[in-house]
Formats: structure tokens, C-alpha cells, sequence
């Protein structure tokens, strides 16, 4: 912010009452994109050639540093650990609940290109209460995959609003 300064100020003193202070004005502060998230996205259990449907895994994103932030998501296929695989674009996500098979305003996650979303997530002027915003989550399990739990890692990454 133009205009903005931050100033440093020291006091000190001694044993003998001795005393002095000192001010640095003008110090120029860094940018600090920083996000904290927080709740796994737990899908639950899902049969074959079905979805989530209406209910929703959620994460909190926190921003932890000192400019407002959006998000990029990337995310990567859900496996087994061996052969089986949910393609990373059977995720679907959005910044409200929503039903799986009917939503118009949620985003495929991509194991290529991350998404960027809209998140506004504003920078923070006070410690307490965090200023977060929530993600939410659903899924398709397509017909062949497995029924064993299947795992995954999505990429959050705070981006320039």
C-alpha cells in the first residue's frame, strides 16, 4: 500500500536507570502470500459408478500473511496405491455446498493445469478471529476402480487476487 510505513522502535534501559530510545522510520515491508489449510477432504465411503451427490467434504483455507490472496488448485488422480485410479477431474470443487451431478459453479480438479479461484480471501488487519474462507468437495467414482480407499494430493497455492 502506497503511502503505508511500517516503523521499528526500541527502548531500553539498565541497572543504573540508564535510558534511552530510537525510532527507524520507513521500513519497507515484504509481500507475504501465506495460506494455512486445514481439514482433509474425506470423501467417505462410495460405490462404484457413483458421487457424493449433496454432501460435501470441506477445507479452510486461514491466509497467514499479510495481503489479501486467491487460490490456484491442482490436484493429482486418487490411487489405490496400485493399479486403481479416480482421475484427478472426477473432483469437483466450489466455494459453496453444492450436489455433484447438477453443479454449474463448480471446477474440475486438474493433475495438469492449476485452476485459479476466485477466493478473496482479505488480508488480515487483526490476530483473532482468523480470516478464512472454506472449499468445498465432491467426487464420482467411475465404473472399474476398486473398493479399496484410494488417496490423493490437491495443491493449494495463494495467487494475486
Amino acid at each position: 500500500y502506497p503511502g503505508e510505513q511500517w516503523y521499528a522502535f526500541m527502548e531500553a534501559s539498565d541497572a543504573a536507570n540508564g535510558y534511552d530510545f530510537e525510532t527507524a522510520p520507513g521500513v519497507e515491508l515484504n509481500t507475504l502470500r501465506a495460506i494455512n489449510v486445514t481439514g482433509p477432504i474425506n470423501y467417505g465411503s462410495l460405490a462404484v459408478s457413483s458421487n457424493t451427490g449433496s454432501t460435501n467434504a470441506s477445507t479452510t483455507v486461514t491466509n497467514q500473511g499479510n495481503v489479501g490472496s486467491d487460490l490456484q488448485i491442482q490436484g493429482t488422480d486418487l490411487s489405490d496405491g496400485g493399479t486403481s485410479r479416480i482421475p484427478s477431474n472426477q473432483q469437483k470443487f466450489a466455494t459453496s455446498t453444492f450436489t455433484y451431478s447438477t453443479c454449474t459453479s463448480c471446477h474440475l480438479v486438474s493433475s495438469t493445469t492449476p485452476y485459479s479461484l476466485d477466493i478473496n480471501i482479505a488480508k488480515p488487519t487483526v490476530a483473532t478471529p482468523a480470516v478464512t474462507s472454506r472449499v468445498y468437495w465432491g467426487v464420482a467414482v467411475p465404473f472399474g476402480v476398486n473398493s479399496a480407499p484410494h488417496q490423493g494430493v490437491n495443491v493449494f497455492t495463494p495467487v494475486s487476487p
